[in-house]
């Protein structure tokens, strides 16, 4: 195992790792010293880049031969000596392009030392290239974990540091987006939905963008609220082009119900499919919607009108709760004798101004209630006080 030792001077660090090298080179062979008197030979004559060049297109070995901490140690090592002694951003390319240029060996290694080199950057515009190729080699890789649980805690302030403008953080947004293979749709939407934000009006090069955004929403079985989707300035400008169904049909998963959806169908017979929408899945997220536009509606929900909002059997109403509750569309509770469902919460499909308005009134009454309360405990508190004074009789 090789020892890389930071006291020594960038030369000597140089010529140790052209040493560690030559050993792999001539493992199994008859021992030659070849290479490290190459590199020793170019030092001498000042040839700075050519050595670190040498060092560099050795990498085939060193991942082949060498072990994993001797690895991550020799770039380290190699990017010091770069950032001393020949501090050329063409070699940081090198290094970059060295360790994504193979997904499938030793991948998390490889991305451990993209790490190390992103917190040794000390050039804002470096550390932004180098964010997106580890991005790019993360997904690759199928390591998608590895970056994609510190997306949301630490991009924003990632974007600060690096001062990057709109286009940039786009770029970063729309990169994110694009890897919906990752097996995280979920949170591949979230990021189409970010980069459609940063949007304030129409822009027609953007239209696709906003099509796979909506389709992946529509898409997504956990998804029920579109709102705030439908708000967007791209999203709205699909009404005016030849993407307008789609327009027309995110409207109807905003604030319609099952019988908008089937007559929807029935003029756009083909449409679903055209756009990789599954009719059933479409129909059982608009079930589930219809249902909880009628639990914000009433307190209390009579089988019968649920059957024929979901325009099913009532026997198979209790199914039917089971799942909207499932799916947190709902709180409720059955009552069998009765035929009626009791509902204790409901997913509010839009939240608008009335909702706002209606969330501060409960607020407001809340705090009402509870100064009351509070009142009423410190009088009878009082009074408690008042009667331990008096004398027994």
């Amino acid at each position: 195992m090789a020892t890389f030792i930071s006291s020594l001077t960038e030369e000597e660090q140089a010529l140790d790792l052209a040493k560690y090298l030559n050993k792999l080179q001539t493992k199994g062979k008859e021992a030659n010293e070849v290479f490290s008197q190459e590199c020793a030979k170019l030092q001498q004559e000042n040839k700075t880049n050519d050595l670190v060049n040498k060092l560099l297109d050795e990498h085939v070995v060193l991942f082949a031969e060498g072990n994993e901490k001797d690895i991550e140690g020799f770039f380290l090592v190699i990017f010091s000596i770069i950032k001393k002694i020949a501090p050329n951003d063409q070699f940081i390319t090198k290094v970059v392009t060295i360790l994504t240029s193979n997904a499938e060996d030793k991948s998390l290694l490889r991305l451990r030392i993209l790490n190390h080199i992103y917190n040794i950057l000390d050039k804002p515009a470096l550390r932004y290239n180098l964010y997106l190729s580890i991005i790019k080699y993360a997904f690759a890789s199928r390591n998608s974990d590895v970056v994609i649980r510190e997306f949301p805690s630490e991009l924003n302030n990632r974007i600060k540091e690096w001062g990057v403008n709109l286009d940039q953080i786009r770029n970063v947004y729309k990169l994110i987006h694009s890897y919906r293979e990752s097996g995280r749709i979920a949170e591949s939407y979230q990021w189409g939905v970010k980069y459609l934000t940063t949007f304030e009006g129409p822009d027609s090069s953007q239209l696709q963008e906003a099509v796979s955004t909506v389709l992946e929403a529509i898409k997504l079985p956990s998804l029920f609220q579109f709102d705030s989707l439908l708000e967007l300035p791209l999203v709205k400008q699909l009404e005016g082009t030849n993407h307008g169904k789609l327009h027309q049909l995110l409207k109807i998963f905003v604030g319609e119900n099952l019988d908008s959806f089937r007559t929807f169908i029935a003029e756009n017979a083909d449409y679903l499919k055209s756009q990789g929408l599954k009719e059933e899945d479409c129909t059982l997220k608009m079930r589930l919607l219809s249902l909880a536009s009628l639990g914000s509606a009433n307190q209390e929900v009579p089988y019968s009108l649920i059957a024929k909002t979901l325009q099913i059997d009532e026997s198979e109403v209790e199914s039917w709760i089971i799942i909207a509750m499932s799916e947190e569309v709902l709180e409720a509770k059955m009552d069998q004798l009765r035929k009626i469902v009791v509902i204790n919460r409901c997913l509010q499909r839009v939240f608008s101004k009335a909702q706002w308005k209606q969330l501060s009134d409960n607020l407001t009454l809340w705090r009402g209630n509870t100064k009351n309360l509070l009142k009423t405990l410190q009088e009878t508190k009082q009074q408690f006080r008042l009667a331990a004074k008096q004398p027994k009789a």
